[in-house]
């Protein structure tokens, strides 16, 4: 009775949910500039993590920062 057929009537009558709290996460993101305020705290910490790698650092940045191409180029220069 709930087999193949389920699946072809799984979402006309299902409202979409928009997860709501990754919207929010996004647009409470700031914005990383080489020579911002928060510039001098995230170069100490690379240079204190340098062991984890490029894209461990990006990953956990990412977390509170958005990151432009130019800066994870600055990023992988304080990892040189």
């Amino acid at each position: 009775m709930h087999g193949l057929g389920l699946s072809l009537w799984t979402g006309e009558d299902v409202p979409v949910i928009v997860d709501v709290v990754q919207v929010t996460q996004e647009s409470s993101l700031i914005e990383l500039t080489k020579g911002s305020e928060n510039w001098e705290k995230v170069a100490q910490y690379i240079t204190l993590n340098k062991q984890i790698g490029l894209d461990k650092i990006i990953q956990q940045l990412s977390t509170k920062y958005t990151i432009s191409a130019a800066v994870n180029k600055e990023i992988a220069k304080l990892l040189k």
